[in-house]
């Protein structure tokens, strides 16, 4: 059996000049739709190293935190992301919360607390947002630091350089 007949049919049934047609736009179609789902791998990546500090951490809590190994991987809706938590300090905790008992005294609420520092490291793109997940890394702005061991909602950004 032959696969082009004396017409020039492919298979009895197409011109093998619709054939050539088809199978260019198929390979055009999927080179595109490769090219939108694949990430761009020529995109430079810069290294964001910043620091967040977190107030008043209950002591108990700064203790387990000694436990936890270092680098640990942030992430994001479930997501790992390309940013890590390279070192955690411990600090005397520069706020103390007070009650007023009545008119003329004060009574501590909060002591036992520190202030937890994180060195954190990211590959972002060379954009101007300094992008992680979702969060942006400016100081002075609200950070959550979170990883798969354990999660601060209420850093604050204090030093960011890019590298």
């Amino acid at each position: 059996m032959k696969l082009i007949d004396e017409k020039g049919r492919f298979l009895k049934t197409i011109n093998i000049i619709d054939l050539m047609a088809i199978l260019v736009v198929v390979a055009l179609v999927l080179f595109v739709g490769m090219r939108l789902i694949q990430p761009d791998n020529n995109v430079q990546k810069l290294s964001l190293v910043y620091t967040v500090k977190v107030s008043n951490v209950e002591e108990d809590v700064w203790e387990s935190m000694q436990e936890v190994t270092l680098p640990d991987q942030l992430m994001a809706s479930g997501e790992l992301l390309d940013a890590y938590v390279t070192s955690v300090e411990a600090i005397e905790s520069e706020d103390t919360t007070y009650e007023l008992v009545d008119a003329n005294e004060l009574q501590v609420v909060k002591e036992d607390t520190v202030d937890l520092i994180f060195t954190i490291e990211a590959s972002v793109p060379d954009n101007v947002k300094n992008e992680v997940g979702t969060q942006e890394v400016r100081i002075g702005k609200r950070h959550i630091v979170k990883t798969e061991h354990f999660e601060f909602e209420k850093g604050i950004v204090t030093e960011a350089t890019k590298q």
